[in-house]
């Protein structure tokens, strides 16, 4: 389906929007290869997690319907002698009908300008095996081949 970007609305997910967001999740990876289908209770799981973010747990509307959706959580960097705290985006998801439309950059783009207004100085987009770490105050990107584990409450999820 062809969107138009001006009726595309971005807000704050709302508890109402649960069950939406799950259909859109697993819809958006149905059909994918490289996955285990299981991002929609990843989302779940950190929902209920103190990492949890409410703010950064974003839909992007048309007409009405949720047709996507972005879910930035804490995450705590160490190094063995430094520790930092930065936001994790995992998973960034639109239906396949409005794929490639640019509406899962707009969704990026609303968190992380979300994130900073927060006062989060930092963001790791988690893709694969991929990390791009992101500063917010200088602009650097760092990228890096790392595993990035995600540690809440008794469970854990590699991303």
């Amino acid at each position: 389906m062809k969107a138009n970007m001006k009726n595309i609305s971005i807000r704050q997910e709302q508890r109402k929007d649960y069950d939406s967001v799950f259909e859109v999740i697993r819809k958006a990876f149905e059909d994918m290869e490289m996955t285990d289908h299981q991002e929609q209770f990843l989302v779940q799981r950190l929902r209920t997690s103190d990492a949890f973010v409410p703010e950064l747990s974003l839909v992007a509307e048309h007409e009405n319907e949720i047709i996507g959706h972005i879910l930035l959580t804490n995450v705590r960097i160490k190094n063995g002698w430094q520790e930092f705290q930065s936001l994790a985006l995992a998973p960034v998801t639109v239906l396949p009908g409005y794929q490639k439309q640019g509406i899962g950059g707009m969704l990026i783009k609303h968190a992380h300008k979300r994130a900073k207004e927060l006062g989060f100085l930092s963001q790791l987009f988690c893709l694969g095996i991929l990390i791009t770490i992101q500063s917010s105050g200088t602009g650097r990107r760092v990228n890096s081949a790392f595993s990035c584990r995600l540690t809440f409450r008794k469970s854990f999820v590699w991303l």
